[in-house]
């Protein structure tokens, strides 16, 4: 891999109290319970600030590729705090067809983004396996959710996400898929009322996720959760026939 030069930037607005109310009340919604504390994931909406992404040299797909968000990681060391300015400090690593961006906003949380190209035919004849059933033991599942296409659009509008995978009928089946995809960064937004309803006062400090394959618009999901060491949790993110969907393991304060 090879890296570009470190890139820091001013974020003016920084991340609003308005954003965050928002994105709390849509996850809520889907989850049918409110949560307990601030959205984890709110900070990710940052990724798409206009401020940033005039810096960041994203992979552009060639006509018969599309970009696919494949990692994400989160670690809270402080709150971020709401409606002022915000240093976002990037540091970037590219392969052939790969980005890895790792974003450190005001000393307080780092974000893991990574992106990469795959081929349409390749994604198109995929076909995702199911979790085996050892790695789901003494797991506590909740579920199942489901999440439309309305409530996708509150998303987006949230994080500026223009990817037409995710709202267009048309482009979704380009890809071999019957609907748009829901974005990664919305389905991994669930775990937290998953785990907040298993571990009461659970505190995030540390979450990282590996995406496995797509969830189409309004398809049922499960969220099953398993705990590790102490203050450790895996969390197995479920589609028809616990067909993989994402792995994340989280770190609890």
């Amino acid at each position: 891999m090879t890296k570009v030069p470190d890139i820091t930037a001013t974020l003016p607005r920084g991340l609003t109290s308005g954003t965050v109310d928002a994105m709390a009340a849509l996850v809520g919604e889907i989850a049918a319970r409110p949560l307990a504390a601030p959205p984890w994931l709110a900070p990710a909406l940052l990724f798409a600030d206009p401020d940033l992404q005039v810096r960041l040299d994203l992979p552009r797909p060639g006509p018969d590729e599309v970009l696919i968000h494949e990692h994400q990681s989160l670690e809270i060391a402080a709150p971020l705090p709401l409606d002022t300015p915000l240093t976002a400090a990037v540091t970037t690593k590219r392969d052939a067809g790969m980005a890895d961006y790792r974003f450190t906003l005001s000393d307080a949380v780092t974000l893991g983004t990574v992106l990469r190209l795959f081929p349409l035919a390749a994604l198109a004849d995929a076909e995702p396996a199911p979790f085996r059933p050892q790695m789901l033991k003494d797991t506590a599942v909740s579920g199942a959710f489901a999440i439309t296409q309305a409530q996708t659009d509150r998303y987006l509008a949230l994080s500026g996400d223009g990817n037409p995978i995710h709202s267009d009928p048309e482009a979704a089946r380009a890809l071999g898929l019957s609907a748009p995809v829901v974005p990664g960064v919305l389905l991994l937004s669930l775990v937290q009322p998953a785990v907040e309803a298993a571990f009461p006062g659970a505190r995030l400090a540390m979450l990282k996720c590996r995406f496995m394959a797509p969830l189409e618009m309004g398809d049922p999901f499960r969220i099953a959760l398993q705990k590790r060491n102490e203050g450790r949790v895996r969390a197995f993110l479920l589609g028809a026939a616990d067909r993989a969907l994402a792995l994340a393991d989280v770190r609890l304060g």
